[in-house]
């Protein structure tokens, strides 16, 4: 009770102070609305910023999800040529090396059938030495074979000029 009277006391004092601090009351409950109005706006602006941020957020993550399936994928792909590659690059190795080997087998046929023709040219050589010798050798028996005959018609025409 004496608080009240002290209040009570201040107004039928002082009007002045009684109206100030109606007029503060006022203020206070001014600014109190103003300040819960406020308060109120913040929160469903706040809401409103973090439905956007939520929803941005979730944005991104589809597309960070996406881009990884995408790299993800990308390096399925990548794992996929580089196998293919190495199969490509042992095909080349192998393909070299049969290369190689045909290679190897042909100089070696070609320097046996070098060998077998230098051979075949040799003994062909020799035989057309030898037929050539023989048909000389011949050609010598007859030539001395004709010269013999003549010899002997030319003496049998001498024998028979002479008797006549």
């Amino acid at each position: 009770g004496s608080g009240g009277m002290v209040g009570a006391g201040i107004s039928e004092l002082n009007p002045a102070i009684s109206e100030e601090l109606t007029r503060l009351r006022g203020d206070n409950d001014s600014l109190r609305r103003q300040v819960q109005e406020q308060s109120a706006e913040n929160l469903r602006k706040m809401k409103d910023d973090l439905d956007d941020v939520t929803r941005k957020s979730k944005g991104f993550k589809e597309q960070l999800m996406q881009k990884k399936d995408e790299v993800a994928k990308g390096k399925f792909e990548i794992n996929d040529l580089k196998g293919r590659v190495k199969g490509l690059e042992g095909d080349v190795t192998r393909l070299e090396g049969v290369l190689e080997d045909e290679r190897a087998a042909w100089q070696s046929e070609k320097e046996e059938n070098q060998e077998r023709w230098d051979a075949e040219r040799d003994e062909m050589e020799e035989k057309a030495k030898q037929e050539l010798s023989e048909v000389t050798e011949a050609l010598n028996e007859v030539s001395e074979g004709l010269k013999a005959q003549m010899k002997k018609v030319g003496e049998e025409f001498e024998q028979l000029s002479a008797s006549s």
